[in-house]
């Protein structure tokens, strides 16, 4: 998707880091494992910025947490 989106000239890259991973209620966590690691398309909208997609069938939608939310 990434190479198709350049060949036509709109911004895209590879973006990589895990999925949320399982909850753990008794801990009231949750628990990520190498087997969560995956990659996803971002494509940048000039109106919006970066806008995270996910191509993969086989991979659920993502489920993203509002960059509000997010402490770094």
């Amino acid at each position: 998707m990434i190479v198709m989106l350049r060949s036509i000239g709109i911004p895209a890259r590879l973006a990589v880091g895990f999925a949320q991973g399982d909850f753990d209620s008794e801990r009231n966590i949750y628990h990520v494992v190498n087997a969560d690691a995956h990659s996803w398309v971002e494509v940048y909208f000039p109106t919006y910025g970066w806008v995270e997609f996910e191509p993969t069938a086989a991979q659920p939608a993502a489920r993203l947490t509002p960059r509000s939310a997010v402490r770094w």
